[in-house]
């Protein structure tokens, strides 16, 4: 496994102050580090199994059973938290992908969103989406 600082960084707040999180930011912890050892074509909760049994998942998932709150916590009508799938890098990657299919006709919308994360301006969109929806 490459080295992670940030995955090292959490590991000790949940050794040390485990009560310095809410349980449904240890949930997220938890869901993020999952989420970025998951393996292609297995699902999250998989993943999420796995990593909680994982050395490195163990003190988190302890922090989390120890904490106090919700598991989750959903995004009131007020907050400035964009829905899923609606951030400004997945819209500007289709955007530009709207864009392609305009110039091309013979482009279906998956070859567009493919050529689309192709240009330099979709590379950066597609990364600032990635890192927004599972934090790498």
């Amino acid at each position: 496994m490459p080295h992670d600082a940030e995955l090292e960084t959490t590991i000790a707040l949940a050794k040390s102050a485990p009560g310095n999180k809410t349980k449904s930011e240890w949930y997220a912890e938890l869901r993020k580090h999952a989420n970025r050892r998951r393996q292609p074509g297995e699902t999250i909760e998989k993943a999420f199994a796995k990593f909680i049994e994982d050395p490195d998942g163990r003190p988190l998932y302890a922090a989390y059973k120890s904490a106090k709150g919700p598991s989750y916590v959903a995004p009131t009508e007020g907050s400035t938290a964009p829905p899923p799938g609606s951030d400004s890098g997945l819209a500007k990657l289709k955007q530009i992908a709207a864009g392609l299919r305009a110039s091309d006709g013979t482009l279906t919308a998956p070859q567009a969103m493919a050529k689309a994360i192709l240009t330099p301006e979709g590379a950066t969109a597609y990364l600032q989406d990635r890192r927004a929806r599972i934090g790498a």
